[in-house]
């Protein structure tokens, strides 16, 4: 998994938005349920390094939407258990032409590292707190 500096951000689709975007859909219950994460989702959806970011948010992010996936949907990416939410974040990133199989290949490479960002929540990965926040 590549390193935060490792990873060529000027290439991003959200390159020069606000970062703040990507984690007031996390923060703001009412957005959420008035827009969803849509607008978000569709912008990370588009962009070429999407795969590059959701890799990097799998080993060392825990807040935000980072890859077109929020940080309840890459813990149930990263139990692959099969269950409801963790299919919901399949199918809402092959709407962009994500195939599973390159989704899976996220998760397998995350499940064969050491550090596990889950691990270090206390409430089975759904915790509220800000993690790392560098900006994008």
């Amino acid at each position: 998994m590549p390193g935060y500096s490792e990873i060529d951000w000027t290439k991003a689709e959200c390159s020069g938005a606000p970062t703040s975007l990507f984690y007031v859909v996390e923060e703001n219950k009412w957005l959420i349920t008035t827009i969803g994460y849509e607008p978000t989702r569709r912008i990370c959806g588009a962009c070429p390094i999407w795969d590059k970011c959701l890799s990097y948010a799998m080993k060392h992010e825990n807040y935000g939407m980072w890859g077109g996936l929020v940080t309840k949907e890459r813990n149930a990416l990263r139990r692959r258990d099969g269950s409801p939410l963790r299919e919901t974040a399949i199918t809402e990133l092959t709407k962009y032409g994500i195939s599973r199989k390159e989704i899976e290949a996220i998760a397998d490479e995350y499940s064969s590292n050491e550090r596990s960002v889950e691990n270090e929540f206390t409430n089975d990965g759904e915790d509220d707190s800000v993690g790392d926040s560098r900006p994008r």
